[in-house]
């Protein structure tokens, strides 16, 4: 189960070592049968010191044991793409590992990968951090809330072929990329195709990265 913490640019930091785990005794959704807890003794034997709380519950299943299966759940198990609420800039990641997020963290799923991909290379861009600072509200410590509201406000471009291949390439790399520094440059390189794909000319993606303005000369001044 992913936490908000786990969750950076274009991928999630989480293995089964040090991870957290989820008990998944779900009840079964489309073809998927509910999860026999018999067959998981250790398991039965950690849920029976809860009995008195799961037979309590207004969301248990066909027994106590188990969980009510929530209408989305098969979401889950798609590739999709992970995002913090809290964040300074866009912070999504792309998830291939059928993870589950808890409630600091968002997801979106699609129908083509190659749609996530490219998703995932402009929300994390310089260009959409931009777009949410100047229309979502902050935490009040300088954070900006990633709410889907004002996520899905963003108008997205249309890459040509070649701008997409290049793109899906680059955040293959940054997937795969731990060190901070290689994965700043990528994200510089994955900055100016975005913005070529929007039609900005370099002037105005400085600017708007810089979040300055020109002066006199037409030089971008830092605030």
């Amino acid at each position: 189960m992913v936490r908000g913490r786990d969750v950076h640019p274009y991928r999630v930091d989480w293995d089964g070592r040090d991870g957290r785990w989820l008990i998944d005794t779900h009840n079964g959704y489309d073809s998927t049968p509910a999860v026999n807890v018999a067959a998981y003794p250790a398991v039965r034997r950690h849920l029976d010191d809860f009995m008195p709380a799961l037979e309590n519950r207004q969301d248990q299943g066909d027994t106590p044991y188990n969980l009510r299966s929530c209408a989305y759940y098969a979401e889950f198990e798609k590739p999709k793409l992970i995002w913090i609420e809290l964040a300074d800039r866009g912070r999504f990641a792309l998830d291939r590992k059928r993870l589950f997020v808890e409630a600091t963290a968002f997801m979106a799923t699609s129908t083509s990968a190659d749609d996530l991909t490219w998703l995932c290379a402009v929300l994390n861009s310089a260009l959409a951090s931009w777009w949410v600072r100047t229309t979502a509200p902050t935490s009040g410590a300088g954070a900006t809330r990633w709410k889907k509201v004002y996520v899905e406000t963003l108008p997205l471009p249309t890459a040509s072929p070649r701008t997409a291949s290049r793109i899906t390439a680059l955040v293959e790399r940054a997937v795969r990329t731990r060190g901070a520094e290689r994965r700043a440059r990528l994200q510089e390189d994955l900055d100016r195709e975005v913005a070529m794909a929007y039609g900005l000319g370099h002037s105005e993606f400085t600017l708007v990265r810089l979040g300055g303005r020109p002066d006199r000369t037409g030089a971008v001044a830092e605030r």
